[in-house]
C-alpha cells in the first residue's frame, strides 16, 4: 500500500506508524470510498496517535487521480486477501493442534532401538557387480 500512496503524494504512512492499524485502515477505506477532504480524513485518526490533526491533514493532502486510486484499491484488496489467508491458516492450525492434544499419546516401546547388525571383521567382504 505504501507504493500506492507515494504517487498520490499522501504521506500518511510517515505519520501513522502502522497503516494497517485502526487509524490507517479507517483512512484507507475512507479514501477508497470516495472521501477526499483532508480535514475529514484526519478526524478518523485515533486519539492515541502522536501526530496532531494538522499534521494528519497535511499528510492526507494529495493527488487523488483515478489511476492512483485504482492502485490503492488493488493494494488494499491484496492486503485483505492475505490477511484472510492467514486467518484461515490460524484456524486450521488451531483445529489440528486441538485434535493432536485430544489424541492419546502413542505407546513407547521399551528396550534398545532395533538396528541392523554390523558386519564383523571376520566376515568376507562383499563384492559389487558392476
Amino acid at each position: 500500500m505504501h507504493k500506492a500512496l507515494d504517487p498520490m503524494n499522501l504521506q500518511i504512512h510517515h505519520v501513522i506508524a502502522d497503516i494497517t492499524g485502526k487509524s490507517g485502515t479507517d483512512s484507507m477505506e475512507a479514501i477508497i470510498a470516495g472521501r477526499r477532504d483532508p480535514a475529514t480524513l484526519a478526524e478518523l485518526g485515533d486519539k492515541r496517535l502522536r501526530a496532531t490533526k494538522a499534521t494528519l491533514r497535511a499528510a492526507l493532502t494529495g493527488d487523488y487521480r483515478q489511476e492512483h486510486l485504482f492502485c490503492l484499491r488493488q493494494a488494499y484488496a491484496g492486503y485483505q486477501f492475505v490477511m484472510q489467508q492467514i486467518a484461515e491458516v490460524d484456524t486450521q492450525l488451531a483445529a489440528m493442534l486441538a485434535a493432536l492434544a485430544a489424541a492419546p499419546a502413542p505407546a513407547m516401546e521399551s528396550g534398545p532401538a532395533q538396528t541392523k547388525p554390523r558386519p564383523s571383521a571376520s566376515s568376507p567382504p562383499t563384492t559389487r557387480a558392476d
